[in-house]
């Protein structure tokens, strides 16, 4: 049996108000903060392509525009990885246009590209990089 709920034009406008002042707190718009903010700024990552096999791990990761930046723990130095559409359009921090959470810490961001390199990255942030248990497989690898 089907319920039927009576509205008022005035109580319908409100619901779709509603509802899209709900979406709209939900992602960038009128939001100082880019989208996934809160979850990636200062927290560390690992950037590796596909194509050639280059990995980095970053610390300190923030969104800047366009980009995310983080500094490299090879060099020291800052590195910036630019978000790029599927199409490989550059694009600003409130489309991603692929993010996903593989549990309750790690996010994988793709379709990244460092400047003068045409390959794609992707970058899985999880505070494993840089921690301990890293640390100490790392410099275990590495003979120390």
């Amino acid at each position: 049996m089907k319920n039927i709920i009576r509205l008022t034009e005035s109580d319908l406008h409100n619901i779709i108000k509603e509802s899209v002042n709900r979406i709209l707190k939900e992602t960038r718009f009128g939001n100082p903060k880019p989208f996934f903010g809160y979850e990636i700024n200062d927290k560390n990552g690992m950037l590796y392509s596909l194509e050639g096999g280059e990995k980095y791990v970053l610390y300190h990761l923030r969104f800047d525009g366009d980009s995310i930046v983080g500094i490299d723990r090879e060099t020291n130095q800052p590195m910036r990885v630019f978000l790029t559409s599927l199409f490989g359009r550059p694009i600003d921090g409130s489309t991603i246009p692929s993010v996903r959470t593989i549990d309750k810490d790690t996010i994988e961001i793709t379709h990244l590209r460092l400047d003068g390199d045409n390959k794609m990255y992707n970058l899985t942030i999880d505070d494993y990089f840089g921690g301990p248990e890293e640390t100490a497989e790392r410099d275990f690898a590495s003979g120390y």
